[in-house]
Parts: C-alpha cells; structure tokens; sequence
C-alpha cells in the first residue's frame, strides 16, 4: 500500500510539474500569455488570472498524472494519452463549463466548436506537451531507459515472486499494475502464465469467425504489453497451494515443470460449459478463441462447397443449417455473422439455393439477450427475424449428434454445425487450489 501511495504521489507531482511547463510553454508559443485551457480568457496577463490559468493547469496535469500514468512501452502512448486528455478538457472546459460561468447553457453545436477552435489547439497542444513531461519526468524519476529490460534478465534472485496464472484481461491487468507499482523494486519477480501468447478481444471472435475481421485486429502480443514481466506460454495443469508451485505444461515436447510462487494470482476465466448434454461436446464448436473462430470458419466454407455439388437435397439441408445454442450477446452476434458470412459468399456457389439456407438460434429464456432491457432486445429480435433468422425460444437442446439437434420441445433440426455459446463455468484449474468453492465451482472473493 506504501508502494502505491507513493507511486500515486510521484506521478501526481511530475504531472502537475508537466502541466505548468506546458501551460507556460503554450502560452509563449501562441503570444498571448499562458494557456487559457478553454475556460479563462486566453489573451491575458492580469496577475489573477494568470495565477489562476497556472494553477488550473497544474491541477489538470496532477490529474493527467494519476489517470494515465507512466507508460513504459514509449513516448508515442504518453503523447497520444496527452491528446485525448486535451480534447477533452476542451469540451468539458470551452463548450460546457465557459458558457455555464458566462450564463449560458452547454454550447455543444457546429457553430460554437468553430468559434472555440483556437482553444481546442491550445488544449491539444497542452495535453500533448503534458504527456511528453510526465513521460520524461517519471523516465527521470525511475531510471528507465528507452528499451526496459524484462526482469526475467536479471540474475539476482528474487525475495518475491508473483505468478499470475491467465493471459486474458484481468491477468495482463493485473500484470501492468504490479509493474507499474515496482517498477524501482528489482527483487520483486512478476511472471504470467497463458496458454496462448496473445491477449484477446474476446467479445469480437464472431466477426473472426465470419471473415469481418482478421484474428490480428483484436489480439496483441503478451510479451509486447508487459515488457517488464517474465512470460511462459504454457497450459496450467494444476496448483499445490500448499508447497506453493504451479505445474505447468510447456507442450507435448517439453517435459512438465514446477514454478515456484510467493504469492498466486487466479485469473484463468472460464472454460465452456457443456451440462452434460449428450452429444454436445462432442459435436459442438465454441467460441472461445482464435483457433475457435478459424475452425468455425473453415467449418462453414467447407460444408458450401460440399453442399454446391450434393445431389441430395436432404442431405444438402444438413448441411445448409446452422444451429447457434444460447440467446445472449455472444450467441446472437454469432448466428447474425455467420447469415452475414453465409450470404455474403453465396453468389460463389451457383449450386445453392437461398431458400435452403437456415439459421437457427435456440435459447432456453422467453427472449434473447438478456444483458440488456426488453425493449431493445425486442427490437434486436424483429430486425433478425426480418432478415430470415429463425428462433427457438424457451426451447433446451437435449442431445447433439453429428448431423442434428433435438430439442426439449421434440423438435430435431437437422444439421451438420452447432454452436455452442450457451453457458461458461470456472476453469477446472482452480479446484486444485484446495480452497471452498462456492456456486458453480468458483472460488468466493470478497467484493
């Protein structure tokens, strides 16, 4: 916690040094006295409102400081973080608060963003000038150099070694904060733990799956984000909480290992849940990552090429059918991007036909994504249906084979894919821990 406050306070310090320098470079720059940051007038020298246009951007860059942070992969991020931050201290300042202290309403139209054009410069080019100083100031501070080198570099041994196990947001998260927090602390060992190299935008994988999206647009480099944490891409098979060791395994041609840990990060997520339903494993795709959105996609233009030159037409049905199991966000845009995907393409295939396309999208619920208000989700549901999307609505599968879906109200839907995005559990991982589990085999946290 010590080590937290004074980060906080560092980076509170260096931002609002960086502000002022900013604000009196911005200021000589434009001739007109120190930046008036879209709230004071900026053409001015008085003695109060100069001290009160260097004390706002003091303050502001105090909070630029704490928000963003130091950004150890360059100067570029600091800078680009810098202009956000100015653009929109110039709606918050010229366009709202301005015209509220002149007795005006927020003035958010064409005409007072041209008139407020000037300050949006100057906000501009204060934020950037902000995030190159604190970038600077905290490289000072900390000793950094232009390319960090991980810790795994260091041959002195550890007094603390944190293992994060799980490469996906809450552990590449996590991993920032603890580099950020001891950054000057050389002894303090950080490792994370994935079974893939990447951190993932998961909620995007549909559109990887329908070809919207390349697998690169919504994946980064682990080792790139996380330039100060050793990184080992390795399947986590189980945790001695007791001895304190993860046992990992690299891959099938290395050998399995220990990896010895202070204190254990859990950030493994969920892993698909099939309920027990005959067949479904078996024959169901997921969605969970990369591989999953490829294999999906190979999957479709596969049975569109099978299905142009099958002479069966019931055997062409099977294969023109695509059943999407689960009504709630992932659910919904899967079977909306495998249509988009599907009709997309159909033109190549002159043997297919478009009345014998169907898609299908089962949810146990009375309405589909229940994330959401019924209004919404209602007019979700028209606007698919339109389109020639069929639902099964209060409806289970209750056994899958490799060419249909049976449902709990007794209908069988013929088809050689399904989609399984009907329901998550916690990693098996994590009951080896030894800890409680709680509802649904997760181990219970404080709030």
């Amino acid at each position: 916690m010590r080590a937290l406050t004074k980060s906080r306070l560092e980076e509170a310090v260096a931002g609002a040094l960086a502000g002022l320098a900013a604000a009196i470079a911005v200021g000589a720059t434009l001739l007109a006295g120190p930046i008036g940051l879209g709230l004071l007038p900026l053409p001015t020298l008085e003695p109060l409102a100069l001290a009160a246009n260097l004390s706002l951007a003091a303050v502001l860059g105090a909070i630029f400081g704490v928000v963003f942070g130091y950004q150890s992969h360059g100067y570029a991020a600091s800078i680009g973080g810098g202009l956000v931050y100015g653009l929109l201290w110039w709606v918050v300042g010229a366009l709202t608060v301005a015209p509220l202290i002149a007795g005006q309403g927020p003035t958010w139209s064409v005409a007072a963003g041209s008139a407020a054009f000037p300050s949006l410069v100057a906000d501009l080019l204060y934020g950037a000038l902000t995030g190159l100083g604190l970038h600077v100031l905290l490289a000072l501070r900390r000793g950094d150099r232009p390319e960090p080198a991980p810790i795994a570099s260091s041959t002195r041994s550890p007094n603390a070694r944190v293992v994060i196990v799980g490469g996906g947001f809450g552990g590449v998260a996590a991993a920032r904060r603890l580099e950020r927090i001891f950054s000057r602390e050389p002894d303090i060992e950080i490792t994370l733990v994935s079974a893939s190299n990447y951190l993932l935008f998961t909620p995007m994988l549909a559109e990887v799956a329908s070809s919207a999206l390349a697998g690169h647009h919504i994946s980064t480099p682990v080792r790139a984000s996380l330039p100060q944490t050793r990184f080992r891409r390795a399947e986590v098979a189980s945790i001695d909480a007791g001895a304190r060791h993860v046992r990992l395994e690299p891959s099938s041609a290395l050998p399995a290992e220990s990896l010895p840990y202070d204190q254990l990060v859990l950030a493994l997520g969920a892993v698909p849940n099939f309920r027990g339903i005959e067949g479904v494993e078996a024959n169901a795709f997921t969605l969970k990552t990369l591989d999953d959105a490829s294999a999906l996609r190979d999957r479709v233009i596969s049975l569109l090429e099978r299905a142009d030159v099958e002479p069966d037409a019931e055997e062409r049905r099977r294969q023109l059918a695509f059943v999407v199991a689960g009504g709630g966000f992932a659910g919904t845009e899967t079977i909306a991007e495998l249509f988009d995907l599907v009709r997309s393409v159909r033109h190549y295939y002159p043997g297919l036909k478009p009345e014998e396309l169907r898609f299908v999208l089962v949810h146990s619920g009375d309405r589909i994504l229940p994330e959401i208000g019924p209004e919404l989700a209602a007019y979700a549901l028209d606007k698919l249906s339109a389109r020639g999307i069929e639902f099964r609505l209060g409806a289970r599968i209750e056994r899958a084979t490799a060419d249909a879906v049976s449902l709990s109200d007794g209908t069988e839907l013929p088809s050689r894919t399904l989609v399984w995005t009907a329901g998550n559990q916690p990693n098996p991982v994590v009951a080896s821990v030894g800890a409680e589990l709680g509802r649904g085999g997760a181990i219970p946290v404080e709030p």
